[in-house]
């Protein structure tokens, strides 16, 4: 089963707890070589520290990171598929994605999707505007 970036790291977190150690080890270096997240992003979401994640990480590339809360990983997860589906994304679900702490350029950067297109829901959400 081919997962995307996202995918993999919302099972990962999904299921961190269900992990012996040597499966988050493996987690870490899995997610690492996506390219997309920082250190401490991996750390965060395998569940083991980013010191471990230095020494099981392929080199890091310029564009990780950005702010992020592992929390927000399914509402992410649901943000896409519903864009990918041409289906209504409430605006007030890209405001609680921002507003738990994930930029909306990282956001954009992990699911594929424009950075302005969830820029104008997260402006309509704060302005209280909910028709496209």
């Amino acid at each position: 089963m081919n997962l995307t970036p996202l995918e993999e790291a919302a099972w990962v977190y999904a299921h961190q707890s269900d992990y012996d150690r040597q499966q988050r080890f493996d987690a870490a270096a899995s997610l690492s070589q996506w390219g997309l997240f920082s250190l401490r992003q991996v750390g965060a979401i395998a569940g083991v520290s980013h010191s471990t994640v230095r020494k099981l990480a392929k080199p890091k590339s310029d564009r990780t990171g950005g702010k992020f809360d592992p929390e927000c990983l399914e509402l992410l997860l649901d943000i896409r598929r519903r864009y990918a589906r041409g289906e209504d994304v409430e605006p007030e679900a890209v405001a609680q994605l921002a507003d738990a702490g994930t930029s909306l350029g990282f956001a954009a950067r992990l699911a594929g999707i424009p950075e302005s297109w969830l820029r104008r829901r997260y402006t309509k959400a704060k302005k209280g505007v909910h028709d496209d």
